[in-house]
């Protein structure tokens, strides 16, 4: 299944999902550790950004994130999240890694091995 995200940059330069149903604090939605860097590229330095996900490839997915290692951000942190790595987008190879947290399970109802993107 296909969804739409939506991410928007606050004035002190944090992105956030924005997941309506999401009925904890506002905070958890916030992409850290390489997370907001990406979206940072993606969105080519504008506050907001839409994208299609979805845990299965489809026809018009510009890219992929596959999964590294499941486990938490940093020794220091708790929240268990995964590590993925960018690879290729739109034929530009990206060595980078992300982490996204418990949110990702939300939206999935898992952490996927793979989650394509456009």
């Amino acid at each position: 299944m296909i969804r739409t995200l939506s991410f928007e940059k606050d004035p002190d330069g944090k992105w956030y999902v924005v997941l309506p149903e999401w009925e904890q604090d506002r905070s958890a939605l916030q992409m850290v550790a390489g997370a907001d860097t990406w979206l940072d590229i993606l969105s080519e330095d504008e506050p907001f950004i839409s994208l299609r996900v979805s845990n299965q490839s489809f026809p018009d997915a510009d890219g992929r994130l596959t999964m590294l290692k499941y486990g938490t951000e940093s020794s220091t942190e708790s929240e268990v999240g995964a590590w993925y790595s960018i690879g290729e987008y739109k034929g530009i190879i990206h060595n980078m890694d992300i982490w996204l947290c418990g949110v990702t399970k939300f939206v999935f109802g898992h952490f996927p091995e793979n989650i394509y993107y456009s």
